[in-house]
Formats: structure tokens, sequence, C-alpha cells
């Protein structure tokens, strides 16, 4: 089976979208003083929802619903609307009750919650520090009329009601010179791409109209924006002066398709906290709420595939421990599964296989009695979903496969994935195709290529005691195909990549390959994009649990790819 293949086995069909639809509806409910989940509006989507989910009309749907959202009259349903209305009303009963059922399933979900980050903009002496502590109600940035006072990014975290936790990004301003500068302006590139709004700060004495008003700098980071579907809101700072008086917020929220300015835009005097705290703050949350992008959450996209969950449904957890393994704690992708099943009554039990033991060659009493022993567990527990530390792909493959020619288990009865490969499905987005379709380019690299190994983690590699994957097993497998290949003692350049530190898109292109880790120490913005900037270079991108299982065997990788395979 070919990767290209493979990939199109993949579930691609509507999370995103049923997302934003789903999010356009509670707009919409609320808009029409129905509270969230309930009412007339909402409970009409629904049912779209679930006649999309039988049809090939979600485009039309979506794009309808989006133009009601941004409505304040009702309008006529469409012929999608209404033919999509229709099928779900005909449904028989007891397709409806086990919607209903399944409804009730996905509310039980303990979704991760991502921050939605938001990043202040714009060139020096606007009042971008200003308008970071008139959000954080505390001196969180100093404020000066020197320029170039913000020397570097200040994060800052706070709760706004309508969109839950964030995080607050004021960046240095975009305008300064020199080679700092530009240093500067790049962490303010990424810290764009990484955040979900971007409020961009002017001044009211730049009498900004149209996008030539602009300095180049303030149009390359709007159209940074635009190019990454960030929501972007102006914020015009009106600067009163001493006993001038105070300016009432002026607001624009909906510019007109043909506006040479096309952002939302609101005009107030940042440092009147008394008027502008709650005029910005609820300005940015319309802004947002009425883009398709909002609550574009984990919901449909589940760390596990709700098939797996369910009072009568069992997860097993294989959880190799080596020198690296932290005392008193498992590790949060591990943790993350494990809460994950408990809050969808699902059992979930833990079995730590002896990796040692398992592949030990020199004595083969010892490695069977490691493999019979794991054999016992298994047709003990009878799991419908194993979820194994990647680096143990080599035993539990080939082990599950024996149990099923040995009759210990049904064949197919049991499914098998990662942690890896679950994390970065899940933090990504639902993206793992990208991640699949990267795996092209390992039997296409050549002696010389250089390839980038990232890990989001920061801890201490003892790579004398045990065998890190990814300073260790990864290379090593990379050599061993390279020889058994190419016959060619000439290695790969291997770079690494640890903690938030990632090239910025220019470095990206020097690269064969990345292989990523399963990311769960960082946030699924910046998961997002890293993969958009490794695209957008053309470098392919692959993750430790898709490589590993890929250089197990293909039909290994066939496998842990099963669950999200469609139906």
């Amino acid at each position: 089976m070919s990767m290209s293949s493979v990939s199109r086995a993949l579930v691609r069909s509507n999370a995103m979208a049923f997302a934003s639809l789903r999010s356009l509806a509670c707009k919409h409910a609320y808009e029409n003083g129905s509270a969230f989940g309930a009412g007339q509006p909402y409970v009409d989507t629904c049912k779209m929802m679930v006649a999309a989910s039988r049809s090939a009309m979600l485009p039309q749907i979506m794009q309808s619903m989006h133009q009601r959202a941004y409505s304040s009259t009702p309008t006529a349903p469409s012929q999608a609307q209404s033919q999509a209305q229709s099928q779900a009303q005909s449904q028989p009963s007891h397709a409806k009750a086990k919607s209903s059922a399944g409804a009730q399933q996905q509310q039980q979900t303990n979704q991760l919650v991502p921050r939605t980050n938001i990043c202040v903009v714009g060139k020096m002496n606007v009042g971008k520090s200003t308008l970071m502590n008139l959000l954080t109600a505390q001196n969180t940035s100093i404020v000066d009329s020197f320029p170039g006072t913000t020397a570097d990014t200040k994060v800052a975290l706070l709760e706004v009601h309508a969109l839950g936790p964030c995080k607050l990004f004021d960046t240095a301003g975009i305008d300064e010179k020199g080679g700092l500068g530009q240093k500067k302006r790049e962490k303010t590139w990424n810290v764009i791409k990484e955040s979900d709004i971007m409020l961009f700060v002017s001044s009211s004495n730049q009498n900004v109209e149209k996008m030539d008003d602009l300095i180049p700098e303030e149009r390359e980071v709007l159209e940074l924006a635009q190019h990454r579907n960030k929501v972007v809101v102006m914020v015009e700072n009106l600067f009163s002066a001493p006993g001038s008086g105070k300016f009432q917020p002026q607001l624009e929220l909906k510019p007109t398709p043909t506006s040479a300015f096309p952002f939302p835009r609101i005009r107030l005097d940042l440092s009147d906290t008394s008027n502008s705290f709650n005029a910005l703050l609820d300005f940015m949350t319309k802004v947002y709420m009425a883009s398709p992008l909002a609550l574009l959450s984990n919901k449909n996209n589940p760390l596990i595939p709700y098939k797996y969950l369910g009072k009568n449904k069992r997860v097993l957890m294989n959880i190799p421990m080596d020198a690296e393994t932290p005392s008193g704690r498992l590790l949060r992708p591990q943790a993350r599964v494990q809460e994950f099943c408990l809050s969808n009554y699902t059992s979930v039990c833990s079995y730590r296989m002896d990796l040692a033991s398992g592949r030990n060659q020199r004595d083969i009493k010892v490695q069977t009695e490691e493999r019979d022993r794991f054999l016992q567990f298994l047709t003990h527990v009878q799991p419908d979903l194993i979820v194994t530390d990647s680096q143990a792909m080599d035993l539990v493959f080939p082990w599950i496969q024996y149990a099923e020619k040995q009759a210990l288990i049904p064949e197919h009865s049991v499914a098998l994935t990662t942690f890896s490969i679950l994390m970065i499905n899940e933090l990504s987005g639902g993206r793992l195709s990208e991640f699949v379709k990267g795996l092209d380019a390992v039997d296409k690299l050549k002696p010389g290529d250089r390839i980038l190994i990232a890990e989001a983690c920061n801890h201490n590699r003892i790579t004398e005691q045990c065998d890190d994957i990814g300073s260790v097993q990864i290379p090593r497998h990379f050599k061993q195909r390279l020889e058994q290949a190419n016959g060619s003692v000439k290695e790969l350049v291997i770079d690494h990549a640890f903690g938030r530190e990632f090239p910025v898109a220019k470095e990206l292109q020097q690269y064969s390959l990345i292989v990523h880790c399963g990311a769960c120490m960082i946030d699924p913005q910046k998961v997002v994009a890293r993969i958009e900037d490794c695209v957008e270079s053309n470098v392919p991108i692959v993750n430790y649990g898709l490589l590993l299982s890929y250089f197990q065997s293909k039909q290994a990788l066939t496998k842990v790819l099963e669950p999200w395979a469609a139906n």
C-alpha cells in the first residue's frame, strides 16, 4: 500500500468543517436569544449537521450558516438547508435515538481546552504595551515614550468569559531598524503564526483609511495574518491629550468587501481604562465569534476515536520504562489517555513491557518468556485498543500478529496505535494525513541529506544508560536503512531542535525531512504553525510514532492508522 493511499484512508471527512458549523450555530443561537445547546436555531442546525453527514451538502450549508450568523434578520432557508432538514426529520426513530446517544457520549468526553492566543502587534510607540496592561489590569509591560522599550515578547495569561483561558503576547515594534530589529520582527512573525487573534495597534495620527496608508512592515504582518487565517482586529489608539476629555469608543465591525482597509476597527483611548477595557474585550470577542475560526475545537477530533470508548470498552496502555522515565508520575501522553478514558466510562489498564528481554537475541528463552507474559495479559484483558510507546512497535505489532495466528485473540479484534500518533493527531486538529504524506520522503533520502528531529520537551537525555528515541533510536534506524539501500558509509546530516525552538520558515528549506515528536509539551497553535511552515516550505514532516511503525513494516503502519480510517 502506497503512502498516498494510506493517507487517503484517514478520516478527512468533516471534523474541522463540523466544528466551524457548530460554532456558527452557537453564535446564531446566542444572538437570537437562545441558550447554548437549546433553542430552535441550534436544534435546527444540529439536524442539518446530522443530515449533512449523510450528504454532500456540507459546504453549501456551512456557507449559508456563515451568512446567517452575520445577518441581523432571519433569512429564508436555502434549498440545501430545506433538503437537509427534511432528510433529518425523516430519519427513523431508532436512527434519531442513536444520534442522540452519540451526542450524549460526545458531551462526556474530556477534551483539551487550549488557550486562545492573542498577539498585540504594531509599530513602536503606538500603545501596544498600554493595551497589554489594559487587558491584564496590571503593569505587565513597561510603558515609556522611548522607542523600542519592549525588547522581547512578553507573555501574560488571563481569562475572558466568552473565550475562556487566553494567552496574551506583547511584541516588539515591527519598525525597529538594524539587525536587532530584524530579529525582533522574525519573532513577531512566529508569534502571529501561533496566535488565533491579532490586535493590530495603530495611532490615530496615522489616519489609516486604506492599506497604502501603512508602512511596509505593517502591511507585511497584516498579509501574514490574512494568509494564515487569523482573526484581525485593528485598534486605533486616540491618544487623548491631558485635559482634553475622553473619547467614547467608536466601532466599525463589518467593513464592506470592497473596503480599502478590510479589517474590523475600534477607535479608543487605551489609557482610558474605565471606558476602553470592556469596549475592547466585547468588540474583540464579537469579531472572533463571528469568524469561522471560532470554536475550531477538538470536540470532533477526540484523543481516541469514539468507537473505542464506552462502558463495555477496554484500552490497554503499554508503558516501557527506562532511565529517562520520571519518578512519581506518568508522562503527559500516558496521563492524558488515562484521564480521557476514565472521563468516558472506558476501562483503562497499564502494562510495563521489558524491552530488553523482548529483544534479547542471545537468550531465546528470556525473549519467549517476555512475549508469553504479554500474551497472557493480552488474552486476560481482551482490550479493544492498545496504545503503546512508539519505541515498542518492533515487539507489540508482531506479538499481536502471533496472538491472532495462534487463535489467542480473534483476528482483527484488537486495534493498535501509539501515544505519539494520538497526541499529534489531537494537537494538530486532525491533520494526521500531513504526517503520513511525509513518509513518502523517507525512502528517497540520500547520503548527505539533512534532516531535523524536533522534540518539544526539554530533559537531560541519558544516552549512555538508555536508547533515547530522538537522539539514538531514530538516527540509528536511518543509518541502517541508508546502508541497506545504498551500501554507503556516508550518513545523513541530523540536526536536533528541542523545546519551543523551531527553525524559521526560510531555514526549513535546507532539510529533506522533519521528524516531529507527539508535541505533548506545546500548544495546538504552535503545532499547526509548524505544520504550515513545513507545507509552505515544501518540506515533508513525519511523526515519531508513524516513522517507527513504518520502520517496523508497512503492515505495522497500516495497523496504527486503522483507528482513524473511514468506516
